[in-house]
């Protein structure tokens, strides 16, 4: 199962289901295919207290405030200084930047 999938069976699972996320995610997953323009866009923020919450086993960065999450379940962290951080090796202050490099390391994942 790829990473779609995946995504939508934890969304569908969810108590507080996001009819919105559901219906996008949905879409994508029937298509069986997503640009990277597509991908881009279902970037959203959440705060960490909401993400730890869904996801209790996530190490996050100590000075973690917030997360973008795409489809995929892919997130980016958001340093209180403002950088977005992958690891130790990947951080920048651009999102564009970032958002390119988890592109290139989880696109072929996302159908199984």
């Amino acid at each position: 199962m790829g990473l779609i999938s995946n995504h939508l069976n934890r969304e569908t699972s969810k108590t507080n289901k996001d009819i919105y996320l559901l219906a996008k995610l949905s879409k994508v997953s029937e298509r069986g295919t997503m640009t990277f323009d597509e991908w881009q866009d279902s970037g959203r923020f959440v705060d960490r207290k909401s993400f730890e919450t869904y996801n209790p086993d996530e190490n996050l960065h100590v000075d973690c405030s917030d997360i973008v999450m795409y489809f995929g379940g892919i997130y980016v962290q958001v340093l209180k200084s403002g950088e977005f951080f992958l690891d130790a090796h990947s951080s920048s202050k651009s999102l564009d930047a970032i958002e390119k490099i988890l592109w290139e390391k989880n696109s072929a994942f996302f159908w199984g």
